[in-house]
C-alpha cells in the first residue's frame, strides 16, 4: 500500500511538470513577440528591448525554462500582466470564492448521485437503471 501511495505521488509530480512544459512551450508558440505586446503600441525599442531584458526574453529557450520550473517550485508566479500584482496575490484574493463554489458543486453532486446511484443498482436492467444512465451520461456530457 505505501509503495501504491508513493508511487501517485510521484505521478502527480510527473503531471504537473507535463503540464507547466506544455504552458511553456504554448505561451512560447503563440505568434508574435511577447515583449512588444507587453509595452504597447507607443513603446519604443528601447523599451521594448528593456522589457525583453527584464522579462529574460533574451535568453536561451533552455535557460527561460529552468528559471520557469525554479520560479514554479519556488511559488514565484511572477506579476499579471493587466494589474501588476503579484499573480499570487490574485490567487489568493480569488481562492474564497473557488473553494466555496467547488464545495457547493461537489455537495450537490454527492446528494444528487448517490441516492441516483443506489437507486440504480437496485433496479438493474430496469427503465429506472437506463433513465438514470442516460441522466448521469447527459449531466457528464454538459460543458461546464
Amino acid at each position: 500500500m505505501f509503495a501504491y501511495v508513493v508511487r501517485k505521488i510521484l505521478l502527480t509530480f510527473v503531471v504537473l511538470l507535463g503540464a507547466a512544459t506544455c504552458a511553456f512551450v504554448l505561451l512560447h508558440l503563440i505568434p508574435g513577440d511577447t515583449a512588444e505586446a507587453l509595452a504597447g503600441p507607443q513603446a519604443t525599442v528601447e523599451d521594448v528591448e528593456n522589457l525583453r531584458k527584464s522579462l529574460k526574453l533574451d535568453q536561451p529557450l533552455t535557460t527561460q525554462y529552468s528559471l520557469y520550473i525554479t520560479n514554479l517550485l519556488k511559488g514565484e508566479l511572477g506579476r499579471s500582466y493587466r494589474t501588476n500584482r503579484p499573480v499570487i496575490d490574485e490567487i489568493k484574493e480569488r481562492w474564497p470564492a473557488t473553494l466555496q463554489l467547488s464545495v457547493t458543486s461537489l455537495l450537490v453532486a454527492v446528494i444528487i448521485g448517490v441516492p441516483a446511484g443506489v437507486f440504480a443498482a437496485t433496479r438493474r436492467g430496469t427503465w429506472a437503471d437506463t433513465l438514470s444512465m442516460i441522466m448521469a451520461f447527459i449531466g457528464v456530457s454538459m460543458p461546464s
